[in-house]
């Protein structure tokens, strides 16, 4: 960009911010996407313990 702060923006300069813009919003993306994974598997695993319990409920129990 230029050093000049109140020098009128170039076509070069808008498409570096473009640039820059676009690479930040991939990354903020990914973490949105792995924080969302992650919760995922931990809600995965909740639910295969509760279904395994409720499961574990249903069955027919038989006393010795």
């Amino acid at each position: 960009m230029s050093p000049d702060n109140n020098s009128p923006a170039t076509k070069a300069d808008l498409k570096a911010l473009e640039e820059k813009l676009i690479e930040t919003m991939r990354d903020m993306q990914t973490e949105l996407l792995r924080g969302f994974a992650a919760h995922n598997t931990g809600l995965t695993v909740r639910m295969r313990k509760v279904e395994a319990d409720q499961s574990n409920l249903d069955a027919p129990h038989h006393h010795a």
